[in-house]
């Protein structure tokens, strides 16, 4: 009989471990997606600061929300192609090991 609580113990245990693991691996597809837009949302903004800059526009000449709101608008033009620009990055990340559990994102 002990051994069958042990054997419930056990397998008990082995749950709680195996929805860690579940709970990790959210976490990290959570971190990778935010760090797919942040990137995707920074190429858009570089894309809108070289248009300026191909119209002699000096950036310290444009306000920063306003070179945001035309990033952002970049952004809703052209979704796909920035995601998939920097999601070779972001998968290259991963696979060095930064989305882990001591990895370099948190």
């Amino acid at each position: 009989m002990i051994s069958d609580e042990r054997g419930v113990l056990e397998c008990s245990r082995a749950n709680q471990i195996g929805d860690q693991d579940q709970t990790m691996t959210l976490a990290m597809e959570q971190t990778k997606s935010r760090a797919i837009m942040v990137l995707a949302m920074r190429e858009a903004r570089k894309v809108v600061e070289r248009q300026l800059r191909s119209q002699c526009r000096r950036l310290c000449d444009v306000e920063y929300r306003e070179i945001m709101q035309m990033a952002k608008d970049y952004f809703d033009e052209h979704p796909a192609e920035l995601i998939a620009q920097v999601k070779a990055i972001v998968d290259l990340w991963a696979s060095q090991g930064r989305f882990g559990p001591r990895g370099g994102f948190r």
